[in-house]
């Protein structure tokens, strides 16, 4: 069974999908990380992309990797990236 730290306050909406707040500030951090630190990266694993995107974040408001699942399954669903077997493709 993996456990997984329970989203941030905030952060699950309470139906198994991320609040939109919280959807915008993902998705925020991590086009700015694609723009720099994955630039040239085909394929990004879901582990680096959480370290990433919550460096500098307050304790209170860093993404759990559930949370970032469900970011990333928005974000795919929306043709943003595509989210794949814990990787993440730039589009």
């Amino acid at each position: 069974m993996d456990v997984d730290e329970p989203p941030a306050a905030g952060g699950a909406a309470g139906d198994g999908k991320i609040a939109p707040q919280r959807l915008q500030l993902f998705r925020t951090r991590l086009a700015g990380l694609m723009a720099t630190t994955f630039q040239d990266i085909e394929a990004i694993e879901l582990d680096k992309v959480v370290e990433q995107v919550n460096h500098g974040l307050t304790i209170d408001t860093l993404f759990g990797t559930a949370e970032a699942k469900e970011a990333c399954t928005a974000m795919d669903e929306a043709n943003e990236i595509m989210f794949s077997g814990g990787l993440i493709y730039p589009v």
